[in-house]
């Protein structure tokens, strides 16, 4: 009450606010879905929803034949065809085996590799300190990807 609330006039906001969501549905009352782009949308956010890919501004140095694998690479299991149809977007499992060579190291959600697996927290720092800088940014870029994953 507004005695309780030690007020000096009565709040008012309520009419106002309602006015305000009444005005709000009027305005999307009037708008129209259409089914075919929608479905579209659908089917494009399921072939495609995957391809979020690794594109650092400012990456971290890589090997050189890992580079092309790991950066743009996408979060799906396998290799892809990018929508546009002409270029290859590197799952996990190629980015797993251009880390350090087929074998040595697996993504937790991956399917193929081998070797260490790669989770949100392992290998951890420590474990791998004696591989060379570009396999330790390799595995920073990993545990993102699985931390993203997770």
């Amino acid at each position: 009450s507004q005695a309780a609330l030690e007020l000096q006039q009565q709040l008012a906001f309520q009419e106002r606010l309602d006015q305000k969501y009444e005005d709000l549905e009027d305005k999307m009352a009037g708008r129209v879905i259409d089914v075919a782009k929608f479905e579209l949308l659908l089917s494009q956010a399921e072939t495609y929803g995957g391809l979020f890919t690794l594109n650092p501004d400012d990456p971290l140095p890589l090997g050189s034949s890992a580079v092309e694998i790991i950066i743009g690479s996408s979060v799906d299991i396998d290799d892809q065809f990018s929508p546009d149809g002409k270029s290859v977007i590197f799952g996990l499992n190629s980015f797993a085996a251009a880390i350090a060579g087929h074998g040595l190291y697996s993504f937790d959600h991956g399917t193929s590799g081998g070797g260490t697996r790669i989770t949100t927290t392992r290998p951890t720092d420590a474990e791998i300190a004696g591989e060379s800088l570009q396999v330790r940014n390799s595995i920073y870029y990993a545990r993102r990807k699985e931390r993203l994953l997770t």
